[in-house]
């Protein structure tokens, strides 16, 4: 797997990361000082979106869900205008 960028916010990071052959991405989260792993957001194509699945054990404010869904919508998007 190809780590193509990572984007930091307030408290996480995201890391994109290219399958080869693959159209779609997959994007490690994490805490913003990468100490912890958080989840994977990954294309789930039976609802035809990007999904996040988080890690076990792992808790998340209003702040970090908001970080993701943003983070997804920017897929998303992205995705719709290619």
């Amino acid at each position: 797997m190809e780590q193509l960028e990572t984007t930091t916010t307030e408290y996480l990071s995201f890391t994109r990361n290219q399958r080869p052959g693959a159209k779609t991405y997959i994007i490690d989260v994490q805490t913003k000082d990468k100490s912890t792993y958080l989840g994977v957001i990954k294309w789930w194509s039976h609802w035809r979106r990007y999904v996040f699945t988080p890690s076990k054990d792992t808790l998340f404010d209003a702040a970090c869900l908001t970080d993701i869904t943003s983070y997804i919508n920017k897929l998303m998007l992205d995705r719709k205008t290619s």
